[in-house]
């Protein structure tokens, strides 16, 4: 009877800590991933075409930068807003740039801006992609682009195209068009003095050399699977905590306790 009472006690204490650690956890993530009704509102949209749509739809990575976001900086009201569609090339993003992002009715624009597609690279016909009228027309559109952006939008940044195909670089199909696409938006982020995002070249450095050659980063040698979005979402975060904007404003965690965090707390 009485190896029956402790064991009682000991049963019923075990469970009372394990109750108590999942509260405080529970109340830790509470406070970490609900959004702040103070502070000052920050939007940072993502705009671009599938590589934004289809992986918002399938792994929520706006929200989960949201999520990250409010967590590290308490003092900001933030949103991520996405834009984006589903085979949208330069022209079309183009069209749309003032009703979806500039001029939205009673919106200001966002503070920041990250655009992600694969810059026409896989939407252009293969014998037509590297003529000097396509290039012209393209770096004509993104020029403009780029520039309407840049003065109406403190903090801008831009990626892609990133990769289709997952053999070694330069054996995929479309690794030379890609490759000039990439070098165009390079040189475009230069002129206006705006970060590019070197997802191509991420990817192609994740990729181990033993792999099969698909499905590695992607769910079809293009549109991301869970890997490749996790490092897309990695790069974003990674150049929107580099904005001044944070400075001083932060939780004093370091990265690495950042990234535990998250990944604990976020399936």
């Amino acid at each position: 009877m009485l190896d029956e009472t402790i064991i009682n006690k000991q049963f019923v204490r075990r469970w009372g800590l394990t109750f108590a650690y999942v509260s405080i956890i529970c109340a830790l993530l509470k406070y970490a991933l609900c959004p702040r009704k103070g502070g000052p509102y920050v939007e940072i949209m993502l705009v671009g075409d599938s590589l934004i749509e289809r992986t918002n739809n399938d792994f929520n990575t706006g929200r989960l930068i949201q999520y990250y976001l409010t967590y590290k900086y308490p003092k900001f009201n933030i949103e991520v807003s996405s834009k984006a569609k589903g085979g949208d090339t330069i022209s079309r993003i183009r069209r749309r740039l003032h009703r979806d992002v500039l001029q939205r009715k009673g919106l200001s624009p966002p503070l920041g801006l990250i655009m992600y597609w694969d810059s026409d690279a896989s939407d252009i016909e293969f014998d037509k992609a590297l003529t000097s009228d396509t290039l012209e027309a393209y770096t004509a559109d993104l020029r403009f682009v780029i520039s309407e952006l840049k003065a109406n939008i403190p903090y801008v940044a831009l990626s892609g195209p990133t990769i289709f195909g997952e053999q070694p670089r330069g054996t995929n199909m479309r690794d030379k068009i890609y490759d000039y696409y990439e070098a165009i938006n390079v040189n475009i982020t230069r002129e206006f003095g705006i970060q590019y995002i070197p997802t191509r070249q991420k990817f192609f450095n994740a990729i181990p050399s033993s792999w099969p050659f698909k499905e590695y980063l992607t769910q079809d040698t293009e549109h991301l699977n869970g890997r490749g979005e996790k490092m897309i979402r990695s790069a974003f975060l990674e150049t929107i905590n580099s904005w001044p904007i944070w400075r001083d404003a932060s939780l004093v965690f370091s990265p690495h306790q950042d990234l535990q965090f998250l990944q604990a707390a976020i399936p």
